[in-house]
């Protein structure tokens, strides 16, 4: 039975991203028994379905698009899976470091402290994961869809953040800013790995 109803909550969680933002957050934060695990069990049962999507695709395009429409084929049926595979993961180890960065924060005369650990940036980037379905798309479309779908995260992010939480603008550019910080950090001690081993 709680399998059900964590489905269902699930369900309506990912259809208020889109249709009621507003309603999806509040659900979520007075939902004790939906926890992280649901929230990211989402995410991977999205982004889960891209290389299956770009798979898909690269059929598509390989025995009917260059067939019978003259669409140029991929060069290998697994071409761009790589990306598709990889993209989502990465994103989501970041969305979830940048949530704990959130809670340790202190921004202008926001108390932080009063924020429980309620994945406010999870919820605002199932966007990005539902955005897996576009790689069945010719490319540029694909890219663009999934730019519009990032667009639309981070706004949802911003807009969380200031009806919620009562961040002004320029607090979250402040927030934005240590983000900044962290990925190049990041960026930066993935490059120093990578150059010692290449040498």
């Amino acid at each position: 039975m709680t399998v059900d109803i964590n489905d269902k909550q699930e369900t309506k969680l990912l259809s208020n991203i889109f249709s009621s933002p507003k309603d999806a957050f509040e659900d979520y934060i007075k939902s004790p028994s939906f926890s992280r695990a649901n929230l990211l069990r989402i995410h991977i049962s999205l982004f889960l379905l891209a290389p299956i999507f770009k798979i898909l695709h690269n059929l598509f395009f390989t025995f009917v698009g260059s067939v019978h429409f003259g669409w140029e084929a991929p060069a290998k049926l697994t071409e761009g899976l790589t990306t598709s595979t990889a993209l989502y993961p990465l994103v989501l180890f970041l969305i979830y470091h940048f949530d704990v960065l959130l809670l340790r924060l202190k921004v202008g005369d926001v108390s932080l402290n009063a924020i429980e650990e309620r994945d406010l940036l999870l919820i605002s980037f199932l966007p990005f994961s539902a955005s897996s379905l576009f790689w069945i798309f010719p490319k540029p479309i694909n890219f663009f869809l999934i730019l519009a779908s990032l667009g639309y995260s981070f706004y949802l992010s911003k807009m969380a953040l200031q009806t919620l939480f009562g961040f002004t603008g320029k607090q979250f550019i402040v927030f934005i800013s240590y983000v900044l910080i962290f990925c190049m950090t990041l960026s930066a001690i993935g490059l120093t790995a990578y150059n010692l081993v290449r040498k």
